[in-house]
Formats: structure tokens, sequence, C-alpha cells
């Protein structure tokens, strides 16, 4: 397709996105989605010089389920997504509902909601709480896939992840024996803030066998070598298990330095809690 005066290009299919993108290598991926508009101040909308528009790719916007996976375009909306009611996994429904106002669910995309420049913490800690799996495509015939953790990892770092466009994320349909998602608004050095703890859980026979614990606020944190600790415990735990569990979080937050000492205490009382539940 021929750019216009304007270099902004509308392609409909994924192998003329790549076609337009390829012509013109300083355009930008670009779609109108609330969560890239919102973060932007003034009275007009910015938008870059050149880009290759999203908003027209209906591969982009489905969703397909399976006996293991279902699988969401990036392009799908929050909207979209909660149609789908029992289809989606209980959490990842919580989440969504509370993630922006009902209001606004049919204007963002969950590509969006993970992207570095607009990302919601809570979105992007339920996908790595739930191993989820981003496809990122550097032509309509090579793609790779990445785990949410490793992708959020990537961007946290500030590391690129190339000419790479994120065009399907897939979330394993495993049944889950307890779930807890809270949200904490609080007040941060800017003035502003909030954090989430996910906690997900399997039990057989009075053992857990699987326990995640994913912690966001400026970035998403999960920490395995705690789960490791409480997996294969015997039901109800006891609290000689849960003490080392926590202490394993609070000195993983002491070594990270984006966090200050009362936001730190503030997760790991959070934490400590959600993991009190197992206890008799």
């Amino acid at each position: 397709m021929s750019p216009s005066a304007d270099n902004f290009y509308l392609p409909t299919s994924l192998a003329e996105f790549f076609t337009d993108w390829f012509k013109a290598p300083l355009a930008e991926p670009f779609s109108c989605d609330a969560l890239q508009l919102v973060k932007q101040s003034g009275r007009r909308i910015e938008i870059p010089p050149q880009y290759v528009s999203l908003d027209f790719i209906d591969e982009l916007k489905k969703i397909s389920r399976t006996e293991r996976y279902l699988e969401i375009g990036s392009k799908a909306t929050l909207r979209d997504i909660l149609r789908l009611g029992r289809s989606v996994p209980t959490i990842l429904r919580q989440v969504l509902e509370g993630a922006a106002s009902p209001f606004l669910h049919p204007l963002i995309s969950f590509g969006a909601c993970v992207q570095p420049k607009s990302q919601r913490s809570e979105i992007a800690a339920v996908l790595t709480a739930l191993d989820a799996r981003y496809e990122l495509r550097s032509s309509p015939a090579s793609s790779r896939w990445l785990s949410a953790s490793r992708y959020a990892a990537l961007t946290e770092q500030g590391a690129g992840l190339g000419r790479e466009l994120l065009t399907r994320i897939r979330i394993p349909l495993d049944e889950w024996d307890y779930a807890i998602y809270r949200k904490l608004r609080q007040v941060d050095d800017t003035g502003t803030g909030s954090m989430v703890i996910l906690l997900l859980a399997k039990m057989q026979k009075d053992i857990l066998t699987d326990i995640r614990v994913v912690l966001a606020a400026d970035i998403v944190r999960r920490e395995k070598g705690a789960e490791s600790f409480l997996t294969g415990k015997h039901l109800p735990l006891d609290e000689r298990d849960t003490e080392p569990f926590v202490a394993y979080w609070r000195d993983y937050l002491a070594g990270n330095k984006t966090l200050d000492p009362m936001q730190q205490e503030i997760a790991v009382l959070c934490i400590e809690s959600c993991i009190s539940q197992f206890i008799d």
C-alpha cells in the first residue's frame, strides 16, 4: 500500500503490515488505543510522524479456544474477552473487569495492556501467574514465543525486542483450586501508585502441588524459590512452613532498590496475609 502525503499506512492483513513496515523502516506500529492516548498530555493527540496502523488487521482481533489454551489476538479488546464469560480463567476475568472503567473496555486492546509504554501492571501480573506466552512476529513467516515473565524482564531492562510485533497471547486453561487477587491503592513518592498481589494454588489429597505468587507495583515480580519451598507441603500449613516463605520475599524485595522500605513492608504483609489462608 502506498503511503499518503502524511506518511501513514493502513494495512488490512499481517502480510501487508510487514510489507509496509519493511518499506518504511522508520515508521512505528500505531493503534488508536485508549491506553496509549490517556498517557499523553496536552490538548492535541500526538501520533508518530510516520506509522503503520494496526487498527484494520482482523487477524490481530481473533480469539480461539482449545481444551488446553485460550489464544487472544493483540488487538482484541477487553470487552471482546469479557464477553466470553466462563471461557476465560476466573482470575483473569476479575483482573480485566477491574483494570478500567467498563466504558473503556471497547477502547482498550489486550496487547496494549502489556506493552512497555502503556502497561497495566495487574494484567501483566496475572499473565505471568498463569504462565501465558506471547507470540512475536518479525515477518509473516517468522515468529517466536516468549513467556510472559521473560517478556516483562526484557522490557523492564530496556532491552529492545527488535522489529517484532506482538500478535497473540496464549493462556493455559489450567484448573486452579484457590485464587486470590488483591489490589492495594497506596501513596508513593509521586503521590500515587498501586500494588497488586496474585496467588494461585493447586491441591491434591491435602498436598499443595503448585503455588504461584506474583507482585506488581513498579514492575512484575515472582519469587520462584519461595514457591518451590512450599510445593509438596501438606495442608493445612504450619507457621514453620510459612515463615521461611515470607522471609524469602522479604529478602528478595530488600535487594530491589525500586521499592522504598514502606512499600516493601506493605507487600510483605499482604503476601503474609494471603499465605495465612492455608494455615489451620
